[in-house]
This record gives structure tokens, C-alpha cells and sequence, in this order.
């Protein structure tokens, strides 16, 4: 028994040796773990990532396993502290107890929190976890432990010319464990709610293929993206299943499927994981929705996105940003550093997408058909798209994708509307051309675009108008129902017989090209369009401005060219010829009908060069031609220069109504008839320009109209010159005097002219004479010529009757009238002054500039065998109404019987001896014309040889008186001294001469009433004391002698007292003066 209990004893002490020895050994151990661990650990981990740095910032036990802070995986060592691609705050390792008492370290589980797996991606270095070295293993398939994660987290990103640029980011929670299988794992992960998918989970299995073998990897689950983007897409993928397998090398896809949205997804394929690594994917997608901007469950070809695409593929996507939904068959095979060179084979069927061409941004929306890929080419196959209700077909093709890619592409439309989307889709040169038409309406559309390998570009769109309206802004004429083409290229448009289509007669076309701001034509051809507002309205501003001035009942045809001024001195040259027929044309400058015109005329800016215009006046034909500067010298009004030509013109009353103001005619005067124009007119323009105006007016027996009445004729040549007339050969025929033609006289002039009631008939011949025309019309005239006088007669005062004769010399007039210069010699013959008949009247009249008067001085008037010398004046130069004149006459031998009246007395014979004898004397008046009461003046008359007819008044008085025959009585001289005082003849002495007695007397005279009253005494052989005795007779005082008293009418006068035959001889002479 003591034997047993010394075993027992003695392990018992065996056993506690062990414990404390355990102790002491595990107690060293865990003490010393803090510095012997990670080194070790660090070597673990540099054998199976040989490639790799690794730091580990403390690993100690804890309990039966280790803890492991601060795990970091990176590239290098230099990279471990800014850029790990893994860092793990705590991994605790567990390990299997019973393994361990066999001696043997079994990893049980693994446990990871605060981890980050970061994944980076740079397109020439490729994936960062790849480059990490993993090695492998020569025992077989490893066998991992349970894994457990607990807010891990995996980043993806991108590494763009040497910026980062995150793509994603994903918190994970799940855990990794083992099957029965050698080397099978079971894996359930799920995204928290930290970062980026939220919601989406996976469950699969894995499988870890030995030395030589891959890995297989099979999972299902979702992706939810609720808060963020991955390059700008957030899809929620739902039944997603992958199947797969890998290695270091490859991952071969056999599927992954999933659904997104209402449309379904498949893929397959093998992709190599080396930077230069090939790939080969087939993608099935159907009802997918595309689009160039963010939204849910659609793939969007975002500028993050497209980075990764090949070159050609972003430029496609960049230019005509396509979107809808369509689904896509294809199969992609390449390599990864050579994306560009990618050979896609396949097709793309397009259910209902929208491309909108940058170069061209016109949306298409709906479109419909088939894309098909074949290698490095594609083929657009009548694809169908729209645009509101236009319909559009594209084909086309792209063969060799890349840099020297050919492209074919080919859009057509039968129906578009030019609205405003064409508008903005136009390039610069095309809105341009647009604006200058403002189009609206339908067309057709043929639109084609090329590039070649060499990167060369050919883009060309056609627009067949269909029913277009559309405005020209260098012919803005309203231009309806167009058709023709329109042909748009990259540096060219190209109109090609555009034509209007009107109701009725008007055709208009157009055809040209721009090619540019600075080079461009455009022609525009119209015809039978009528010459109303909207047509002068598409004219330049400036023959606008002159067309303005015209009424015309007419249609045009006009040829309009404009195009780039090549000289750069302003926008464009302008050009057009116009041709005009029409029924009447009016002026508002000149408003007389023309009738059956025709203009041919060139337009340019500026100008209107008249080539011809013809026209119906009446029966009178009128020919124009010439040009109209839209501003003549003054800058403000027209210029013209015009050739004229007239044949038989009717100068009516429309002409002179609308002439007033216009023709330098005195007013009231008018020519009547038809007259023949030639010459040149010009108005507003300088010499330099335009010859001045040389206008040539021919007259054949017009009448002349004064105050609407006809007062004779005109014939000969009016010449019309820049600021003058001449008259040339110019005859005045049957020009009748009367009230009528004092309308045409100066205002002192027709005053005189209306008192003295001048009647008769004038015949004028002007050699020659020159009208100067002022800036305020009449400017003077000079003339030299013939007047005819014929029938003269006063009818107011019959001062003159019957006058005869002619004038002929020169005349000058100034701006007012006013004569300045005078020179003629006159005669007249046989008429009558107061009822007595002159034989003849001659001499020559003068303007004298000293005194301002109009004198005819020592004219001489012959009265059978006597003569009158005579001096007269009229004051032209003083402003009174009336004219003032001075009359101053001596005479010598002119009979007796000449000066009394000239119409015999009742009962008498014509051919009875009356009174005889001789006048002698003077005679000075002076007053002024048309008014008979401011004459004044004195009369000296002395009669010898008088002899006293026995049938005179006073033989019949003196018979009555029963003295003797007046035979018996012999009265042989008469003096008479008178002064004239307005409308009285005041006698300051008469005195008969006889035998046996004088006659002494005074007396007075009413010129007006033709009474007279006057007193004669007779005396016998007394002739010393006359002077004496007749102051006292006059007064009544010697009753014994004769007394006479005479009173009453001239032609039946009252004699009382003493009768004798002497006394008709002086009231005969009385009679004479009072006229």
C-alpha cells in the first residue's frame, strides 16, 4: 500500500511539475507574444504575398487564438502608410484546441472588423490587387477557417492622370465558412447601411482550386443603389446569378443573369486579368432603357462611364447622346490595353430611342430598327425615327472603328417641319441663310454625312420644300407655297430653283449660294407682280424712298441680284432689273395720268438707271431715260437726270393743275394743245454727275389761256435750261387784250391796264429770249423781238381807238418785274386819240436808269399835214400802285378840222366845209394812269386862218338869232391859255380874233360831265383896251356890250343873252381838250 501511494505521489508531483512548468512556459510565452509575434507574422504574410509590403502594428495571445491590430496589406513598403490596398483594425484568429494538444496549430475561425479592401484600378497599370503577388501553395487545396466580417468596408476606384477618382464604396457585414468538401466555402454578405448599396446582399459558394486548377464561384442575391451612384449609374438588380470560375490569370464567366427595371440581362464570357490581358463577353439584353443623364434603373453612358469605353464608342456616345430602350445582342472580344481595338458582332434592336446629333442637335425620338455589328463595323438598317409628326429613315454604316474609322450615314425625311428645332439645329453659316429667309412651312430632308479614313468630313443636307412661305430680308417680298432645294454643306448653301406658287399670275424664283459673310449671291427672278406696296416694300430703303412718289397701276418682273461687296466699303452689293407694264402711273410730285407704261430700269443701292420708260398721255407718247440717285446733292431728297422725249403731249388742265409750282409760267398762264419735248432734265444732282437741264419745248399754234379763257396763240421753241429759259423764233399770234390778260401782269401794270379797259388783238415774233429762273421762281428775262398791234382800244376813257402799229426792240425785266432795261421803236398808223384821227405815231421808247423812268422823247405824231413833237415819261421805279407819267407835246399846223369832233352833227353832211384853220401850240400833263383825277398840266393853244363853215352849230345858232349869214362874219385867229386840274379843264383865257369883233373869256370844263360854263364879252375895234374892258365885263359891269353866258351840256349848250356864230368854234376846241 505504501508502494501505491508512492506512485500516486510521485505523479502527482510529476503533474504539478507539469502545471507549473506550463504555467510558467504559457505565462512567458504570453508575455513574450508581444515582441516574438509580429515578426513572425509579418514573415507568414510575406510568403504568400511575396510581391507585397506588410506591416502588422501588434499581435499578442488572446485566450486560445491571437489578436492581430493594425494590419496592413500595400504595393510596397513606402506605401504601406498612405496607401494601403488592405488595412484591418482587429483580426482575431481562433484556434482548435484539441489540435493543439496534438501539437499541431489549427486555425478554427477568423475574425475581421474595422476592415478596408481597397481596390484601384488605372487603365495602364490595371487592378492594384493583382499586382500584390499572391503565392501559392505546394500542398494542395488551402483550408480555410470560418471567416467572420464585421463593418468591413471594399472601395473601388479609379486613377485618372495620377488623380483618384472614387467609383464606389460598400460596407460589409457576413461571414465565410467551410462545407464537407475540401476546399469548398459558403459565403452570405450583406451591404450595410454605411456606404453605397444598401440593401444588397449575396449568398454562393466557393470553390478553391488546387495547384493548377481554378476557383469556382457560384452566388445569387440583389444590388441595391439607393443613395449613390457607380459612374453615374444606380441600377437595383434584382435575381442576379453568376456562376463562374478563375484563377490568377482569367475569369470565365459561364452566366450572370439579373433583372433591372423591366428589362432582363445575361452575360458570359472569359476575361483575362493582366493589364494586356484579352476578353471575350457575350451580352443578351432585353428592354433595357439607356440615357446620356442620370436615372433609376438605366444605363447611362455618364463622362465617368464613358472613360472607360473605347475612343470611337465615347465619340459616337458624345455626339448623339443616344437614350431610350432597345435591346442589345452582342459579343466583345479584345484586349484591355487595346479597348479601341475591339471587335463588336452582334446587333442592337432599338424599340423606342432618342439620339439628338450635337453637329446637328435636331431630336429623333421613337426610333425603331435594327443596328448590326459585324466585327469592327456597324450597319444602321432603315432605321425609323420621328420628330413630332415627321417621319425620318436613317442608314448608314461604320466600318473599322478606331481613328480611321469610316462612317456612312444617310437620314431622310419626306415631311419636316421648318420650325423653331430646325432653326437651332442649323450651323452658323445655315442660320445665317435662315434668317435671311425666315422660312416656315414643310419640306423634305435628305441629310448625308461621310468621313474618311484619313479623318477627312463630307456633310451634306438637302431640303426639298414641299409648301413653304418664307420672306427674303434683301427682297422682302412675301414669298408663298415654295418649292425648289436647298442644299446645306459644312462651308456652303446652295439654293437651286426655289419657286413661289401664287393663285394668280405671280411666278417668283430663286437660286444662289453663301459661302460665308463675306461671299454669297443670291439671285431672285420675278414676274407679273403687281407694282403695289408689298413689292416697293422689298426694294431698298433708298428707291423705296422714290418709288414712294408713285401711284402705279401696273405689274413687274424684276431680276434682283445681291451678293458680298468684294470691295468690303459695305454688306453687300445689291442689283436688280426691273421691268414695269402697266395702265396708269401718277406722280405725287407731278400728278398727271400716264397711261400704257413701260419702265425698263436697273436698281442698284444708290441709283435707278432708267433704261427706258414709255407712256400714253392723252394722244401725246412720252419716252424717259437716264438715272435717279436715291439722294441727290442735298443728301435728303432724290437726284434725277433724265433723257425726255415727247411727241404730241397734251398740255390740259390735269397737266396744269398738277405743273402749279412746278413750271416757271407767270401765274394765271397756261399753254393749251399738244407740244413736242426733247432734251435733258436733271434736278438735285451736280454738273459732274449729270449735264445740266437742256429741255426743249415746241409749240405749233397752241392757245394761251389766261384765267381759264383763251386770249391767242403760241408757236416756236421754249428752251428749258439749268436755271433759265430761252425763246427762240417764238410767235405770239392773236393774243386778244382784255380783262382777262390782266391776270398775267405785274401788279402796277394790270392796275393801269384795268382802268384804261384796253381792248384789241397783239401779234408778238420773239427773235430771242432768256427767262432766269431764281431759287424763288422768277428771275428776270431779256427779250428781243416784234409786236404787232391791231384794233387797240380804250375802252374806259377812249383815250385811244383803232390803233395800229408795231414795236420792235428789247426788253429786260428783274425778278420783280421790274423793267431795268428798255430799247424799241414803235409806229402806229391811222387810230384814233379822243375820237380824232392820227395819221401817224413814231418813235422810240428807253428805260432811263437815272431817273427810273420809261421815256419815249422826241416821238412824233403826224395829224394830216401838221406834226406833234412830244416827249413822255412813266415812273417804273416808284413803289405807288399806279404808274406815273408826264406827257409833254408841241404841235404846229395841224387843222382845226382834225381837232373837233369827228362824228358830224345830226343833219349835216360828212363831206359839209366846216371849221378850218391851223393849231399851234404845247401841251404839258402829268398825272398817273387810270386815274383822271390827279392829272395836271397847262394848255396853250393859238388857231389862225380859221374860216367857219355855215352848217357848224354856230351858224345855226346865229341864224337862229336872226343876224346875219354866218358867211358875213370873219373870225380868222383863236388863242386859248387852259390848266388842267384833275377831271376840270380850267380856261384862264380865250380869245377870238374877227372882224368886226374879239371875243374875251374864261370859263371852266368838266372832263367827266363834258358841261361847261363860261362868260365871253364881245368887243368891236378895241383891240388896245381888251385886258381892261374884259375884267369888267366879266363882272357884269358894261351893259353896252355884248355879254354872252354859255352853260350847260358840250354838245347842246345854253346861250343867253347875245348869240354870235363865232363861239362854236371854241367849244369846239373846248370839246377836243376835255377828251
Amino acid at each position: 500500500m505504501s508502494k501505491g501511494r508512492g506512485i500516486l505521489r510521485w505523479i502527482g508531483r510529476g503533474l504539478l511539475r507539469t502545471m507549473v512548468w506550463a504555467a510558467a512556459v504559457g505565462g512567458a510565452a504570453y508575455l513574450g507574444s508581444a515582441w516574438y509575434l509580429p515578426p513572425v507574422l509579418e514573415g507568414v504574410l510575406a510568403r504568400r504575398f511575396p510581391d507585397a509590403g506588410v506591416s502588422v502594428q501588434g499581435v499578442r495571445f488572446s485566450g486560445l487564438g491571437v489578436l492581430v491590430k493594425g494590419l496592413a496589406v500595400a504595393e510596397d513598403e513606402a506605401s504601406l502608410a498612405s496607401s494601403p490596398i488592405f488595412f484591418a483594425e482587429r483580426v482575431r484568429v481562433t484556434i482548435a484546441l484539441g489540435e493543439l494538444l496534438k501539437r499541431r496549430v489549427v486555425v478554427r475561425s477568423v475574425g475581421v472588423r474595422d476592415a478596408v479592401l481597397t481596390a484601384e484600378f488605372e487603365k495602364e497599370r490595371g487592378w492594384n490587387v493583382l499586382r500584390l503577388g499572391l503565392g501559392g501553395r505546394e500542398d494542395g487545396v488551402p483550408r480555410l477557417p470560418v471567416v467572420r466580417i464585421e463593418r468591413g468596408a471594399v472601395r473601388v476606384r479609379r486613377i485618372v492622370d495620377g488623380r483618384v477618382v472614387p467609383v464606389a464604396a460598400v460596407g460589409l457585414d457576413g461571414q465565410i465558412t467551410t462545407t464537407n468538401e475540401a476546399g469548398e466555402y459558403r459565403f452570405s454578405l450583406r451591404a450595410d447601411e454605411r456606404l453605397a448599396l444598401s440593401g444588397s446582399h449575396a449568398e454562393g459558394v466557393l470553390r478553391v482550386g488546387g495547384a493548377g486548377q481554378k476557383s469556382e464561384l457560384s452566388l445569387a442575391g440583389q444590388v441595391r443603389m439607393p443613395r449613390v451612384r457607380i459612374l453615374d449609374n444606380a441600377w437595383n438588380l434584382d435575381e442576379v446569378e453568376l456562376m463562374c470560375a478563375f484563377d490568377a490569370e482569367a475569369v470565365e464567366v459561364e452566366r450572370l443573369s439579373f433583372r433591372m427595371g423591366e428589362g432582363v440581362g445575361t452575360a458570359s464570357g472569359r476575361l483575362e486579368l493582366a493589364r494586356d490581358g484579352a476578353f471575350d463577353v457575350k451580352t443578351d439584353l432585353a428592354g433595357f432603357v439607356i440615357s446620356d443623364t442620370h436615372s433609376p434603373d438605366t444605363v447611362v453612358y455618364g463622362d465617368s462611364a464613358m472613360e472607360l469605353l473605347g475612343p470611337w464608342a465615347e465619340r459616337f456616345l458624345r455626339q448623339y447622346r443616344p437614350r431610350g430602350r432597345g435591346d442589345v445582342d452582342l459579343e466583345l472580344q479584345g484586349r484591355w490595353d487595346e479597348l479601341g481595338q475591339t471587335a463588336i458582332t452582334g446587333q442592337v434592336v432599338c424599340r423606342d430611342i432618342t439620339i439628338e446629333d450635337t453637329q446637328f442637335p435636331y431630336e429623333l425620338e421613337r426610333m425603331e430598327g435594327v443596328i448590326t455589328f459585324s466585327g469592327r463595323s456597324l450597319t444602321l438598317d432603315s432605321l425609323k425615327t420621328r420628330h413630332g409628326e415627321s417621319v425620318f429613315l436613317i442608314d448608314g454604316s461604320i466600318d473599322d472603328f478606331g481613328s480611321e474609322m469610316e462612317i456612312r450615314l444617310r437620314v431622310v425625311s419626306g415631311m419636316i417641319a421648318f420650325d423653331e428645332d430646325v432653326y437651332r439645329a442649323l450651323g452658323s453659316e445655315a442660320k445665317r441663310m435662315w434668317f435671311a429667309f425666315s422660312p416656315s412651312g414643310m419640306g423634305a430632308i435628305d441629310h448625308t454625312y461621310r468621313r474618311f479614313s484619313d479623318g477627312r468630313k463630307d456633310r451634306l443636307l438637302a431640303v426639298d420644300l414641299i409648301d413653304v412661305g418664307a420672306i427674303y430680308e434683301h427682297f422682302p417680298y412675301p414669298l408663298e407655297h415654295l418649292t425648289g432645294r436647298i442644299v446645306f454643306e459644312p462651308n456652303r448653301t446652295t439654293l437651286s430653283s426655289i419657286e413661289a406658287h401664287y393663285a394668280d399670275a405671280r411666278k417668283v424664283r430663286l437660286d444662289g449660294f453663301a459661302a460665308g459673310a463675306d461671299d454669297f449671291s443670291v439671285r431672285v427672278r420675278a414676274a407679273h407682280i403687281p407694282m403695289d406696296e408689298q413689292l416697293v416694300r422689298a426694294l431698298p430703303q433708298a428707291q423705296q424712298d422714290v418709288l414712294a412718289q408713285f401711284e402705279l397701276d401696273a405689274t413687274a418682273s424684276v431680276d434682283v441680284t445681291v451678293k458680298s461687296d468684294m470691295t468690303g466699303e459695305r454688306p453687300f452689293d445689291y442689283a436688280a432689273h426691273l421691268e414695269v407694264a402697266g395702265r396708269r402711273l401718277v406722280s405725287a410730285g407731278f400728278a398727271i395720268p400716264l397711261e400704257d407704261v413701260r419702265i425698263i430700269a436697273d436698281l442698284t443701292q444708290e441709283t435707278i438707271g432708267l433704261r427706258e420708260m414709255t407712256a400714253r398721255y392723252g394722244d401725246g407718247r412720252l419716252l424717259l431715260g437716264g438715272h435717279i440717285a436715291a439722294a441727290g446733292d442735298d443728301g435728303e431728297t432724290p437726284g434725277f437726270c433724265l433723257a425726255v422725249e415727247a411727241v404730241g403731249f397734251d398740255l390740259d388742265e390735269p397737266f396744269w393743275a398738277a405743273a402749279d409750282g412746278q413750271i416757271p409760267f407767270p401765274p394765271g398762264v397756261r399753254l393749251g394743245g399738244a407740244v413736242d419735248v426733247a432734251g435733258r432734265w436733271s434736278r438735285n444732282v451736280s454738273a459732274e454727275g449729270c449735264e445740266p437741264t437742256d429741255l426743249t419745248v415746241v409749240c405749233l399754234d397752241n392757245p394761251v389761256w389766261v384765267d381759264g379763257q383763251t386770249v391767242g396763240e403760241v408757236s416756236g421753241a421754249m428752251r428749258f435750261e439749268d436755271g433759265r429759259v430761252r425763246l427762240d423764233d417764238f410767235h405770239v399770234k392773236g393774243l386778244l387784250l382784255g380783262e382777262a390778260l390782266a391776270a398775267a401782269m405785274p401788279e402796277r401794270m394790270r392796275a393801269a391796264y384795268e382802268r384804261l379797259d384796253v381792248t384789241g388783238r397783239v401779234d408778238a415774233s420773239i427773235v430771242s429770249a432768256l427767262l432766269t429762273l431764281g431759287e424763288d421762281g422768277f428771275g428776270g428775262i431779256e427779250a428781243t423781238g416784234r409786236v404787232r398791234l391791231d384794233g387797240i382800244k380804250s375802252g374806259s376813257t377812249d383815250i385811244v381807238g383803232n390803233l395800229n402799229g408795231r414795236i420792235e426792240g428789247w426788253i429786260a425785266l428783274d425778278a420783280a418785274d421790274q423793267i431795268k432795261q428798255v430799247d424799241a421803236a414803235y409806229r402806229a398808223e391811222d387810230f384814233d386819240i379822243r375820237g380824232r384821227r392820227v395819221d401817224r405815231l413814231s418813235g422810240r421808247m428807253v428805260y432811263d436808269p437815272n431817273e427810273g423812268v420809261l421815256a419815249s422823247r422826241n416821238f412824233l405824231v403826224e395829224v394830216g399835214n401838221g406834226k406833234a413833237v412830244g416827249s413822255a415819261t412813266v415812273d417804273i421805279v416808284n413803289e405807288a400802285s399806279l404808274l406815273d407819267y408826264t406827257l409833254g407835246l408841241s404841235f404846229e399846223q395841224i387843222g382845226v378840222d382834225r381837232l373837233v369832233a369827228s362824228v358830224p352833227a345830226s343833219g349835216v353832211k360828212d363831206d359839209e366845209p366846216r371849221q378850218r384853220g391851223q393849231a399851234a401850240g404845247t401841251m404839258n400833263v402829268q398825272g398817273r394812269i387810270g386815274r383822271s383825277d390827279s392829272k395836271e398840266g397847262r394848255l396853250s393853244v393859238s388857231v389862225t386862218n380859221m374860216q367857219l363853215g355855215q352848217q357848224s352849230l354856230i351858224g345855226r345858232m346865229l341864224t337862229a338869232i336872226q343876224f346875219r349869214e354866218p358867211k358875213d362874219y370873219v373870225f380868222n385867229r383863236m388863242e386859248i391859255e387852259a390848266f388842267v386840274m384833275g377831271d376840270e379843264l380850267v380856261i384862264d383865257r380865250i380869245r377870238i380874233f374877227g372882224r368886226p369883233f374879239v371875243f374875251h373869256g374864261q370859263g371852266r370844263l368838266d372832263l367827266n360831265t363834258n358841261r361847261i360854263t363860261m362868260d365871253l364879252v364881245a368887243l368891236g375895234g378895241l383891240s388896245g383896251l381888251e385886258p381892261l374892258i374884259l375884267d369888267s365885263l366879266l363882272r357884269g359891269l358894261g351893259s353896252a356890250l355884248w355879254k354872252i353866258e354859255i352853260r350847260g351840256a358840250m354838245d347842246a349848250p345854253q346861250i343867253r343873252t347875245i348869240s354870235l356864230p363865232i363861239l362854236q368854234l371854241p367849244l369846239d376846241v373846248l370839246e377836243l381838250l376835255r377828251k
